[in-house]
């Protein structure tokens, strides 16, 4: 959703570093509900290594793995990695 819709919109006027960094705020904005449900939130939001940071960069990876792989695929695969490890 994120890569397919959101950063194909923007980068249609705009950057691609623009565009994925774009995309990687939602796709941890995303998690919040879940932080919030199981309670750690707070901690997500305050630690990098694990929490909200490592999240955007995933989510930048993603993004990076589409533009270069010319597919949204590309971009589900390093997602199925990262979750899978």
């Amino acid at each position: 959703m994120l890569r397919g819709s959101v950063m194909g919109a923007f980068r249609q006027k705009h950057s691609f570093l623009l565009s994925n960094s774009i995309a990687g705020v939602l796709f941890v904005l995303l998690h919040f509900p879940g932080w919030y449900y199981m309670g750690t939130l707070r901690a997500n939001l305050s630690t990098f290594a694990g929490g909200a940071g490592a999240i955007f960069v995933i989510g930048w990876l993603c993004g990076l793995a589409t533009e270069k792989g010319k597919s949204v695929t590309a971009g589900i695969i390093v997602h199925f990695m990262n979750n899978f490890i």
